[in-house]
């Protein structure tokens, strides 16, 4: 439900999109047991039918088509957003679980430098260090990006894959 979100928080502020488009990308998060980046063949597959998709967006845009392209219709948007999201954001949102495995860590600072909300302490040649100061969006980045696989989110990341868009 991404783009009704989208649009309806737009139209708060008195803004709106004349379309909202939709990609299924490679499965990134990896904070829960049960969850864990997709397979080498699931994530080319993957990216090679939102390439296809994305040429399709890029042609509506041109040709300032209006609508919104969802790809999800079942029940399953109303409850991951809904039910599952909310009780998401209120317990899984943190960066308290964050820590580095400093047998591994080479102090490259490339953890620090990809977090979108700079709640990173660190940089070349320090140990990374998480603020706590509720700014964490727990998008993983910069677990994904670490050349070392350094960087753990409690026991929940133990033995699971990385993956970010090159």
């Amino acid at each position: 439900m991404t783009m009704e979100y989208l649009n309806k928080d737009l139209a708060e502020k008195d803004l709106h999109t004349h379309s909202t488009f939709s990609l299924k990308m490679p499965e990134s998060y990896v904070g829960l047991p049960f969850m864990d980046v997709d397979s080498k063949e699931k994530e080319i597959e993957k990216k090679r039918e939102a390439a296809i998709m994305l040429q399709d967006f890029a042609e509506k845009i041109y040709d300032r088509e209006r609508g919104i392209n969802i790809l999800h219709h079942s029940h399953w948007p109303w409850i991951n957003s809904k039910i599952l999201g909310e009780a998401f954001t209120k317990w899984l949102i943190t960066d308290k679980p964050f820590h580095v495995d400093t047998d591994k860590c080479v102090k490259c600072g490339i953890c620090s430098n990809v977090c979108p909300v700079n709640d990173i302490n660190g940089g070349f040649g320090k140990i990374p260090q998480w603020k706590h100061n509720n700014m964490c969006l727990t998008c993983f980045a910069c677990y994904h990006h670490c050349p070392k696989h350094a960087i753990v989110y409690g026991k929940r990341t133990s033995g699971k894959g990385q993956y970010f868009f090159k």
